[in-house]
Formats: structure tokens, sequence, C-alpha cells
């Protein structure tokens, strides 16, 4: 999360992540903490100074922009679904994982990347944005 002087960073232990195996990820920022979750578990978190700056830049999932809004750190895996929601959603040390997220009144951006219409993948928030994908990234039905 940029704070409103510097970045602040979580990391889960190592060995939190197993490969070939999904796992739900959630981070939440309330103005006050940053917090990171594994499979429903709070895994870590730290204290953040000030409000969230926000950008101008591009937001690209699965990867960060560079200061021209190119891919930057690209995320090499597989990605399900992606919520962006108004406000912190998750506070507690658990929370409850679901297998298909769902929208509600606080959501910006829902993707579950079921499928696209034309070269757009379908956000299923009540904006409706056209997401145009960069690159090459495939659509794998689920097992």
């Amino acid at each position: 999360v940029h704070g409103a002087t510097a970045y602040t960073t979580v990391r889960g232990p190592a060995g939190s992540l197993e490969v070939g195996r999904w796992h739900h990820i959630a981070g939440s920022f309330d103005g006050e903490r940053v917090r990171l979750y594994v499979d429903g578990k709070l895994i870590a978190s730290a204290v953040s100074e000030g409000p969230r700056r926000t950008t101008r830049l591009d937001l690209m999932i699965g990867g960060d922009v560079d200061g021209q809004n190119r891919l930057d750190s690209p995320f090499h895996g597989m990605i399900d679904a992606v919520r962006i929601s108004r406000g912190a959603r998750y506070t507690s040390e658990t929370i409850d994982v679901k297998r298909r997220l769902e929208r509600d009144e606080n959501t910006i951006l829902l993707l579950n990347f079921d499928g696209k219409v034309g070269p757009w993948i379908v956000d299923e928030s009540k904006q409706q944005r056209q997401i145009t994908p960069q690159g090459s990234p495939s659509l794998v039905p689920a097992d």
C-alpha cells in the first residue's frame, strides 16, 4: 500500500504458498493497518503511515506498471478472480473464503475470469468496465 510518505509491504512466512495448489489471497487496508490473508487466515500485517495515496497510472492485474504505464514485474502463474472493494473488507484474524467471488454494494471491480465478450474481460461489478487484456493471457477452464 502506498501511504502518505512511503510504501507499506507485508510478506508471509516462507512456505505460505504451495506451488501447484490454488490459494485464496486477500489484502486489506483500513487506513491504519495493511493485512495479508492466505486461505482465510491472517498471516501478516503492518502499520501504514497516513492515508493511501492514489495514482493516475493504470491498474495492472498480474503485474505492476512503471512511471510510463508499461508492464513491470509480471506475475507468472494463474489468477482465478480479482475483487477490489471500497473500504476494508477484512479486519479479523480469519475470513470466510468462497470459491466464487460475489458482488456487493462495496465492490468496485469484480473479475471472475470466466470468459471474454469480444476482446474484453467481463467486469461483474455495477460499473461493468471494459477490461482489456494485455500481452497474451489465456482463459483456462477450472478443474
